[in-house]
């Protein structure tokens, strides 16, 4: 359902409207997309970020149309794959319109793009009650806290994927993924393919014996 509402007409043209420059803005963007009353998917204009390169935020209402998700652009100056700080910004959009369930993010370096899904809606509600954003993310580097458990395994799994030479931003994604499916967050993480559809990414602990 994702590919089918991120390829409407509509959200690809201002997709690809909003992306225009991307590989040297320093600021993101935002827009948001929907059904209108007469079941014609509609989007916002584009929003701009503050020139700080801070976040920018996604309007969970729109008064044009019933708003069923948002897609934003990272600047040059952040990792492509979603920040924990976009998983909040979901929660919080989802929390003030239980219609909006799709959260797209462009990277700015390598061109991926990724939507989150709600996976499990009883685990989303209770995300920031679990993980309380100011004990688990750092907002001044954007990421989790290193000093908590998934700051912690974020940063063990991505300096594993680091050591078998994958680049620091598929390393990110990957610990990402990780952390998400370990911790029980409610949603999922997908990138979209050369094709143009959404592959999921799933990230597992195995455990290993060691011989003795």
């Amino acid at each position: 359902k994702a590919r089918n509402l991120l390829n409407q007409t509509v959200v690809v043209n201002q997709n690809t409207t909003m992306k225009t420059g991307i590989s040297t803005s320093t600021i993101e963007k935002a827009f948001t997309f929907g059904k209108d009353t007469s079941g014609n998917y509609a989007v916002s204009n584009i929003i701009n970020g503050p020139a700080s390169g801070a976040s920018v935020s996604m309007p969970a209402i729109n008064p044009n149309f019933i708003t069923e998700g948002g897609i934003h652009n990272h600047s040059t100056q952040t990792y492509d794959v979603p920040s924990p700080g976009d998983i909040y910004w979901f929660w919080q959009t989802h929390h003030d319109n239980i219609d909006f369930n799709y959260y797209g993010t462009n990277g700015a370096n390598t061109g991926a793009e990724y939507v989150f899904t709600i996976t499990n809606p009883t685990d989303f509600v209770a995300f920031p009650t679990n993980y309380p954003v100011n004990t688990y993310f750092d907002a001044t580097t954007q990421d989790w806290k290193k000093t908590v458990s998934i700051g912690k395994d974020f940063v063990a799994v991505e300096n594993y994927f680091l050591s078998i030479n994958k680049s620091d931003e598929e390393s990110k994604e990957l610990a990402m993924a990780f952390v998400i499916g370990k911790y029980g967050m409610g949603i999922g993480i997908s990138k979209k393919d050369t094709n143009g559809n959404f592959q999921p990414i799933f990230v597992k602990e195995i455990a290993t014996q060691i011989p003795i």
